[in-house]
């Protein structure tokens, strides 16, 4: 597999750095096999992870962006194949986080292993709070300052300042 150039963007968190850039780069993505055949580009030290969550963009040209202030919690995956993945500034994320912009792989049998599947931007807003067991799917736009219950699955667009929650989710109220 050839080598790709991917970007994986930290803003500078508010309340001061958590680390220099190289010894973060370091701890946020050990060296697997996975990560010995891609090139990584870390800007800034950006968030506060509260354990060493699964960042990935995983071909050339995606990207993951994550805002000042972003607060993300235990056991988060959060892995752009084919687009981009963008927390905005101040979101708080709880455990078990999940966000993904891409189907992996296709649902009809010959084309299961094939790479070409469905992919789609994520885009989550500003000063979001989202709670555990969350799982974000391709295409979604969460707007700014809403709250995303637990453990719901984020299958569509969320507008800014509302309550959602729910499998699937929909809108509870607004704040």
């Amino acid at each position: 597999m050839p080598s790709a150039s991917v970007s994986i963007y930290f803003r500078r968190r508010k309340y001061g750095d958590i680390g220099g850039i190289e010894s973060a780069c370091a701890a946020f993505w050990p060296r697997s096999n996975c990560f010995k055949k891609m090139q990584f580009r870390c800007v800034a030290i950006a968030i506060l992870l509260e354990w060493l969550p699964h960042i990935e963009a995983r071909s050339a040209g995606s990207e993951v962006i994550i805002g000042n202030g972003v607060v993300i919690n235990n056991n988060a995956v959060i892995i752009a194949e084919k687009t981009f993945i963008k927390i905005g500034d101040d979101t708080l994320i709880g455990s078990e986080f999940n966000v993904y912009d891409s189907d992996f792989h296709g649902l009809h049998p010959d084309h299961r292993n094939s790479g070409n599947h469905l992919s789609a931007g994520v885009s989550i807003g500003e000063n979001v709070f989202i709670g555990s067991r969350v799982t974000v799917l391709k295409g979604v736009a969460i707007g700014n300052n809403s709250v995303i219950a637990n453990g719901s699955i984020v299958n569509m667009d969320v507008p800014a300042n509302v309550i959602a929650g729910g499998v699937p989710i929909r809108i509870i109220r607004e704040i």
